[in-house]
């Protein structure tokens, strides 16, 4: 049943389609769907009206034929039996044709390619070269068509490509005499699936998970853009408790071979995810007994640890070429904020979120110390762990470029965020200067993935060659405390500016300073 309706808001009328019952699954529960018909004459609109009507049908008679669903169980049984057929035409092949040493090679040679072939498609997602094949196995099983975009049909066809993978294994060991028990599953391609409870979206979990354990703002809009990548990896938003750990292993590979990201990262993403899965089971959301869908599918630490690159500090050298460039020296004017969070990282050896996100609250002075104030209590600020809040002295190489008088103009102006031409993005507001510097040190040839906008922070090493006590230096890059008797008794916020500004000041770049000074002194 349809309506024609004037929008309350937008003056204009709209189209509304009742969905049926039994077709909601397909549009995520949606019970309406809404159109706008973008005229503001009522006769014109049920006009158009009908035209969508007419849409609408057709739409769901076609989801009526062919949206047939099909459970794993019984994707995995078709599976089977395709390989089962698959292997036996291999055995007929072998039993009556003779075999020579260069058919064995050139076989070989074209099970490679296929091989090659089919982890492009399973990386990349990319179903085309199997829909074909996927087709025939349900026509072979006397089952309806599925269409080729539904989560059914792509989860059909990544089965296939790794069953695929597998044969090619199988055949290429069988040909050598090499013949292995393989692990069947025996159930007949009408299988049922075990009753799936019913719970809430994966979706409506999320978001009631992440209201329940909040993090910081940047950390909690990062962990909701991968929650969305988990889902489109699956094929879509769908009940929770019917998440399988196949479909966990899908996601694994997703990162991994689609995306290329680094076990370290990967590790980070399966733990996030199995904890949002632990919190639904004990909430009830989960089947009771059912496995953690990506639980045990996480790299080790010591895999991570071996994949990982290790950041480390710039030489001198590097330092000298990097701040001395002309094209980092002329962002001063027109890109203050590239300019000054560079020199912010390097000097007061913050994270550059730390910097991005300041205000000009934060920046004051007391007993003549100017200091900087790191903090969340601002709009939009965030802190890394506890021990990142904290208040430093300004150094004063930054005093002398000129960074107070950048701070006086801003307030002269009306402004309130020392950054004010930044905005906030998924991953906070520093993402575009950190891009700027990554092509900045492209164009000086060093590209070396151990040299990033983080290496300029881990110039702390500095402070531990000069002689800088452990705590000061704890407390100026925002550390938690290390020692039981500085996290109960040292009450940071008690220690004075004179003391952390002398740790402070202990870390010196001469060089960098004479290139910028003499920028600054050009006529």
């Amino acid at each position: 049943m349809a309506t024609v309706f004037l929008h309350p808001k937008r003056k204009t009328y709209y189209h509304r389609a009742q969905i049926p019952k039994k077709l909601r699954r397909h549009f995520r529960g949606r019970v309406e769907l809404w159109r706008s018909l973008k005229t503001e004459d009522k006769d014109e609109a049920k006009l158009k009206s009908l035209q969508w009507e007419t849409r609408a049908q057709r739409v769901f008679l076609t989801l009526k034929r062919h949206g047939a669903t099909m459970s794993p169980l019984e994707i995995d049984a078709l599976i089977e039996r395709w390989m089962d057929a698959e292997l036996e035409v291999g055995e007929d092949h072998r039993a009556t044709h003779p075999v020579t040493e260069e058919w064995l090679f050139d076989t070989a040679m074209i099970r490679v390619s296929q091989m090659e072939d089919l982890n492009e498609d399973l990386g990349r997602c990319n179903y085309h070269r199997v829909e074909h094949d996927a087709d025939e196995i349900l026509k072979a099983a006397g089952l309806p068509p599925l269409a080729h975009d539904s989560v059914e049909f792509k989860r059909l066809c990544r089965k296939l490509i790794l069953a695929k993978m597998d044969l090619l294994s199988i055949e290429t060991d069988r040909w050598k005499g090499v013949y292995q028990d393989r692990k069947v599953n025996a159930a007949p391609a009408t299988v049922v699936a075990p009753p799936v409870k019913k719970s809430p979206l994966f979706s409506v979990i999320a978001k009631k998970y992440l209201a329940e354990n909040p993090r910081a703002r940047r950390t909690a809009d990062q962990v909701r853009v991968e929650l969305d990548k988990f889902l489109k990896a699956i094929g879509g938003d769908r009940p929770i408790a019917s998440i399988t750990k196949n479909e966990g292993r899908t996601y694994k590979e997703h990162l991994i071979q689609g995306r290329g990201v680094s076990l370290a990262t990967v590790a980070k993403h399966l733990h996030t995810l199995s904890g949002l899965f632990t919190w639904a089971e004990k909430q009830g959301f989960m089947n009771e007994g059912a496995p953690n869908p990506v639980k045990g599918l996480a790299p080790s630490k010591t895999e991570s640890e071996k994949s990982a690159t290790d950041i480390r500090p710039f030489t001198d050298e590097e330092l000298l070429r990097v701040f001395s460039s002309t094209n980092f020296l002329d962002q001063k004017a027109p890109r203050p904020d590239r300019y000054w969070i560079t020199l912010l990282c390097l000097f007061q050896l913050c994270r550059r979120e730390e910097a991005a996100q300041l205000a000009l609250t934060d920046i004051g002075a007391q007993d003549g110390i100017p200091f900087i104030v790191i903090t969340d209590l601002g709009e939009d600020q965030s802190l890394k762990n506890k021990g990142s809040k904290r208040k430093m002295p300004i150094h004063s190489s930054l005093v002398s470029l000129g960074f107070l008088d950048y701070v006086r103009g801003l307030k002269d102006q009306g402004e309130s965020r020392l950054f004010p031409q930044l905005q906030l993005r998924a991953n906070g507001y520093s993402d575009a200067v950190g891009k700027f510097f990554a092509r900045h040190l492209d164009k000086l040839k060093l590209s070396e993935p151990e040299l990033v906008m983080h290496s300029l922070r881990h110039g702390i090493h500095y402070l531990h060659a000069l002689g800088c006590p452990q705590d000061v230096a704890e407390m100026l890059t925002g550390h938690s405390a290390t020692s039981v008797h500085d996290k109960v008794y040292a009450h940071r916020n008690l220690t004075p500016l004179t003391r952390l500004r002398d740790g402070l000041e202990k870390m010196q770049f001469p060089a960098v300073l004479t290139a910028l000074a003499q920028e600054d002194n050009k006529p």
